[in-house]
């Protein structure tokens, strides 16, 4: 979300705060559909998470849904690349460690 939010003249604890806050509304809101969905199977993770985090950009920084959703593709782009970053130093650990 720093990538993201350093344009809006937010700095990295005012970027950690917000990642924590969608975090857990996001953590509050699954935990409010598994009740409701009463055991069955959502696979609604992803587009929740999306969906939460375009309104909370909405609303945090005032912008329109087409703008908001923009920042929130970026994001999902920034988390995707970062994931696959840790997923490539992990394999590359693991074969450090096996091989050695």
């Amino acid at each position: 979300m720093r990538i993201t939010l350093r344009k809006y003249s937010m700095g990295w604890a005012a970027s950690a705060t917000t990642a924590a806050y969608v975090l857990c509304q996001f953590s509050f809101f699954m935990l409010f559909v598994l009740i409701l969905s009463l055991g069955h199977r959502n696979d609604i993770g992803a587009m929740f998470m999306g969906l939460l985090v375009m309104i909370d950009y909405h609303q945090l920084l005032g912008t329109g849904y087409r703008k908001s959703l923009w920042l929130t593709v970026k994001t999902g782009f920034y988390c995707g690349v970062l994931y696959l970053i840790f997923i490539l130093l992990l394999i590359g650990t693991l074969a450090v460690y096996l091989f050695i």
